[in-house]
This record gives C-alpha cells, structure tokens and sequence, in this order.
C-alpha cells in the first residue's frame, strides 16, 4: 500500500520516509467524515468561506477511495493519539491541482478530529463556545490560502495540528497552550511550567483586547488545569524583537503590547518567517510587496537596509 499511495501522491523521494512512518501506525479504526450536508454546517461552523465549504463537501473521499482513505485514517490517528508530538505535519499529501480534493487534502484530516476536540476539551470542563473559538482558525487558513493563491485551498496544517489536538485555546483576542520556560533569563526557572500566548491574523492588536484576554487567561487555566502552576505567561515572535521600536510609534499596539513583556537576551534570525506572517508569502523582490500599513513599511525597510528580525522570547507574571 505504501507503494501505491507515494505512486498516487507523486510526493518527493524526501518524503517517502515520513510516509513509512505513517505505514507502522495501527489506526483505531475510528476516522470517518460527516455526511455532506453535516459537513457544510461544521464548515461553516469553522468560518471556512462558502465557496471553500461548496469545493470541500463536493470533493469528499469515501473508503472507495483506496489510497486517499489509507492516509486520512493514519494522518487522523496522528492528531488524536495520546503520545504528543507523535506525527506532527509536515505531512504528505496530493500535489494540488486543479482538483479542490487535492487542494484540502489535510482539511478532511481536521474535519474528522472535530470530535475528538471537543471530547478533550469537554473533559476538562472547558465550555464550547473556547472550543469553537479556536478551531475558526482554519477557516483563516483557508481564507489566506485564497488570497495568496487566487483559489481555495489549506497548507496550514502545521498551524492548526495543535488545535485539534485540543492543546490551544483562544481566549479573546490571543491564543494559549501549555508550555514550560524554554529560555534562561533572571525571574524565571528554565522547565517550569508556563502559557505561551499566541497573537492569530484577526485584525487590531488593542490594549483594550490583549487585556481583556490576559483577564480571562487568569481564572481560565487555574480552574480547568490545577495539576499545573501557571506562574508566567510567555512569547515568542518577532512581535518581541524591540528593534520594532525603532521603526513604530510609541502609541503603536504591537509596541504596546510589547511593553508588557520583559524580553530576555538573544534571538534567532527570522527574516523569511516575519515577511511570510505579515504578508502571506516570500516574494521574489521586496519590491512586490504592497507598503499600506506602517508594519509592511517597517518590515521591508528594516530588510532592505541590511537588517534582520529576530524571534525573541518575552515573559510577565500572570
């Protein structure tokens, strides 16, 4: 089976080990997908745009679908095993073409999970409304991947692989999992437990919204996860790198929400990833890049003039 589908996937002789892998897993059986009309609600439940729900429910697979169904099942066990980190993505997949199933290959992947969300979520009394809340994130996968490539289509399971996991959760305006501190800095412990605070592409980054979702994360995580003593909220992005200063205003919310965190040294070059958040895409000149917001303009001119951005790991007292 492993031949046919690698010979069905026409994926990269890099790949073909990731797809063996796959082929050890013992699948519980349990991967299956909603009827069309269910799966248009929960698509639309998910903020998928119409016209991706309209491709997505018409490209269905079913088990007749030999090769495809092989790999959904092991790449659906993938998210929802018990051992973290078991198979996170990159994963294979179709090459996409004009035909929408190969474009969302891996959305029948996390459409399948739905369950198994709110299962976990459920059982730690965390009430639905978070649990919805969260996985609209790929209904924004999906809207971006439109934008950047003139059609529907998702590439973003690396993204939103934790999330159907059940391990984020958006709480307002900002995003948190669990984590443990990862960096040395004076005030906190390397490997104690922590949140890390994630910013998602939904619009104005204002005090008013950080704050009222940094209220919510304070009573949120003791009541639904006592066994851990979340003394710290951390960050890391590039939204840390205080060279973002020096191009924004004072007044500006991504410097303000900077301010909230104490930042600690060091940091890893991050040219491509912060052009490829901002943007959407790495493009072939700077000069493709459209220069409307004050952050685009502070981007392309911190690059252009020899400068690197750096992802930097902030953190502050919950």
């Amino acid at each position: 089976m492993v031949e046919r589908v690698g010979r069905w996937l026409a994926w990269l002789p890099e790949h073909w080990p990731r797809l063996h892998a796959l082929a050890s897993c013992e699948p519980a059986g349990d991967f299956s997908l909603p009827h069309p009309t269910e799966a248009a609600s929960l698509l639309a439940r998910l903020n998928v745009p119409p016209q991706a729900i309209a491709e997505i429910v018409e490209a269905l697979p079913s088990p007749a679908d030999t090769e495809a169904w092989w790999l959904l099942e092991r790449l659906h066990h993938a998210v929802v095993a018990t051992d973290e980190g078991w198979f996170d993505p990159p994963w294979p997949a179709p090459w996409p073409t004009d035909d929408p199933f190969t474009r969302h290959f891996h959305t029948y992947v996390f459409l399948a999970a739905v369950p198994h969300v709110l299962a976990v979520h459920g059982a730690r009394g965390i009430g639905t409304e978070v649990t919805w809340d969260t996985l609209t994130d790929i209904g924004l996968q999906i809207a971006n991947y439109e934008v950047r490539l003139g059609q529907p289509g998702f590439d973003g399971a690396v993204w939103v692989w934790p999330h159907f996991r059940g391990d984020v959760f958006r709480l307002g305006r900002l995003q948190y999992d669990l984590t443990t501190i990862g960096f040395v800095d004076e005030g906190v412990v390397l490997g104690e437990p922590a949140v890390a605070v994630h910013i998602p592409a939904l619009g104005p980054l204002t005090p008013d919204a950080c704050d009222a979702s940094f209220e919510q994360a304070r009573t949120f995580f003791p009541r639904h996860f006592p066994e851990r003593a979340h003394r710290v909220v951390t960050c890391r992005s590039w939204l840390m790198d205080d060279q973002l200063a020096d191009h924004l205003s004072e007044t500006s919310n991504i410097v303000r929400f900077q301010r909230r965190f104490r930042v600690a040294d060091g940091g890893t070059p991050a040219n491509d990833d912060v052009i490829r958040y901002v943007f959407g895409h790495l493009p072939s000149s700077l000069d493709d890049l459209p220069q409307e917001s004050s952050v685009q303009r502070a981007i392309v001119s911190h690059v252009r003039a020899g400068g690197t951005w750096l992802m930097r790991d902030g953190w502050f007292e919950l």
